[in-house]
């Protein structure tokens, strides 16, 4: 059995974002509509030339910017 493991600021902060919003993106999912996980979950940020989205959509999209950041910036450090 291997396991990831993040060794970076970055990197910890990047899986705590993306953590974060999938969780609160299913909690809205599970708590709203009908049923478990048969609701939607609620976007309240429209800035009129984007598509709408709520805070949990900014978490996951960039925890995962920064992950990849952390990728690459890792890879830099141990090529040296």
């Amino acid at each position: 059995v291997t396991t990831a493991q993040v060794d970076s600021r970055l990197g910890r902060l990047a899986a705590g974002m993306l953590v974060g919003g999938a969780i609160g993106n299913l909690v809205d999912r599970a708590f709203r509509g009908d049923g478990l996980l048969n609701g939607s979950v609620v976007d309240f940020i429209d800035v009129q030339w984007w598509p709408i989205f709520n805070v949990a959509d900014i978490g996951v999209t960039v925890g995962a910017v920064l992950f990849g950041l952390a990728a690459i910036l890792d890879g830099r450090r141990t090529e040296t």
